[in-house]
């Protein structure tokens, strides 16, 4: 399932932890504070377990599920944003 990831945190300690969790996860940076990934429902249910110890109670983490029937009827304006399995050659 793709998982959309929205925030907005006051501290840079907790902005860190939460993108190396995020990266870990392989979700993929859309904009400063946005991500998207595909996780089953047990990664899901680690996300949440692991973001919910990000302690800021003056900012927001918002974790958004998008399933397969939604996320085809995204329409894009500009860059595409694409979540296929990038291919490296090794030379």
């Amino acid at each position: 399932m793709k998982i959309l990831v929205l925030f907005n945190l006051k501290f840079k300690k907790d902005i860190l932890k939460l993108k190396r969790i995020l990266n870990y996860n392989a979700f993929k940076q859309i904009s400063e504070k946005t991500y998207i990934g595909n996780l089953d429902n047990n990664e899901i249910l680690v996300l949440k377990e692991k973001i919910s110890k990000i302690p800021d109670e003056n900012g927001f983490i918002i974790i958004i599920p998008i399933c397969g029937a939604c996320y085809n009827k995204i329409t894009y304006f500009g860059k595409e944003i694409t979540l296929e399995e990038e291919k490296y050659k090794i030379l």
